[in-house]
Order: structure tokens, then sequence, then C-alpha cells
């Protein structure tokens, strides 16, 4: 049996579309490089617009996350650039230093200071790396749904009166207020979801294309939404 499949090979046409889709990962994808420039571009610019014009504390958490946030499609573009086996190294290091930075930077920012909102971001912002190497959908959507779940209802407990809590919850609940911004949670949130929708848009257009293609031309499979 195993000489019979040694012996079995493949088509000239899925040969040529492997070799196909190999140059073209040699390539650089200069559209990819595009769509990954664009989104950092203008995040950056909408947070260094509301650096300078807004220096409430509600408003100038904004700019620290919009900064952060530009730089995941740097991130992605960069784990998207990489063979699978050295992403995934890159990957779990990185998630894991920007988990260390938050946690560390948790103890040392007073919530008084404007950078309160970062030690959350970062901690949010360390699964984005792993979800963008994880190629499915979903969890993007589930990830952003239970942040921005997580938001509203720290929402709800900063804004809520002291006597709607009994006196043993209102330290928590000022721990919550004062440590836990919700704009971190559901900006996180919003993102997350934008994204994994956009995402599953995607796999389904490369689903029904796949489709369409003869049997002996079609590529090797990618994960469904």
């Amino acid at each position: 049996m195993f000489i019979l499949a040694a012996r079995v090979k493949p088509s000239e046409a899925y040969l040529r579309t492997v070799h196909r889709m190999t140059e073209q990962d040699k390539a650089p994808n200069k559209v990819a490089l595009i769509g990954f420039a664009v989104p950092t571009v203008l995040l950056a610019t909408v947070g260094a617009v509301l650096w300078f014009k807004h220096s409430s504390k509600p408003m100038v958490a904004y700019p620290e996350m919009l900064f952060l946030l530009a730089l995941m499609p740097v991130l992605f573009y960069l784990i998207g650039s990489m063979p699978r086996s050295s992403a995934r190294q890159f990957v779990g290091m990185t998630s894991c230093v920007i988990w260390i930075l938050g946690i560390g930077l948790a103890f040392v920012i007073p919530p008084e200071s404007n950078f309160i909102y970062v030690p959350d971001a970062l901690l949010m912002l360390g699964f984005f790396p792993l979800l963008y190497l994880w190629k499915y959908s979903w969890p993007w959507l589930v990830f952003g749904l239970l942040n921005l779940g997580i938001g509203i209802l720290l929402m709800v407990i900063e804004y809520s009166p002291d006597n709607l809590f009994p006196a043993d919850l209102l330290k928590p609940k000022h721990h919550l207020a004062d440590y836990h911004p919700a704009v971190v949670w559901y900006t996180t949130g919003v993102f997350a979801t934008m994204f994994g929708v956009g995402r599953m848009i995607k796999n389904i257009y490369k689903m029904i294309a796949r489709r369409g293609q003869p049997k002996s031309s079609q590529p090797p499979t990618e994960p469904s939404p």
C-alpha cells in the first residue's frame, strides 16, 4: 500500500497552483503592506489630534488606546510575513512581554494618573497576536463581545451611586472604578469585534472562491469562519 501511495503523482495543475502560491509567498505583498499601514497611520493620526486637543481625563484615554492599537497592524504584518514555526515563537514571546509589561505598570501607575488606562490596555492587547495567528474569526468575536460586556458592566458600576451597594462592596466598587477604566474594555471589544467580522467576511469569500475552482487546482484548505 505504501509503495502504491509513493507512486501516485499529483496532477500538473495542482503542482502549478502550489508553485504559484509559493512564489506569491516569497514575493513581498504590497497590497497587504498598504492594508496594514493605512489603519496604523489613521489610528496614530487620530490619537495625536485627541492628544493635543483634549486634556480631560475621560478623553485622554483615547489617545493612549489609539497609539497602542496603531502598533497592532504593524505587529500583524510582521507575523504574516514570517514562516509558521517562527511566527508561533514570535507571537508567544510578544504576548508574554506585553502581559508582563501591563502587570508591572499596574503596580506603578497611580489611579489619578492619565496613564492608568495603559495597564489594562496592554493586558487586553496581549491577546491580539495570539488571535491573529489563529486563522479563525469566531475567537475575535467572542473576545470582542466579552470585553464589550465587561466594559459596559464597569461603566454601570462606576456611575452607580454608592447607596445602591452594601458597605462591604463600596471598597471593591471604588477599586474597579479607579484602576479598571471601562473605556479600555469596551474600546478593545469594539475593535476586536470589528476585526472578527472583517476576518469572517474574508474567510467566507475565500471559501466560496475555493469551491468555484476545479478540484484538481484547488489550493490547500484554510479554516472556515
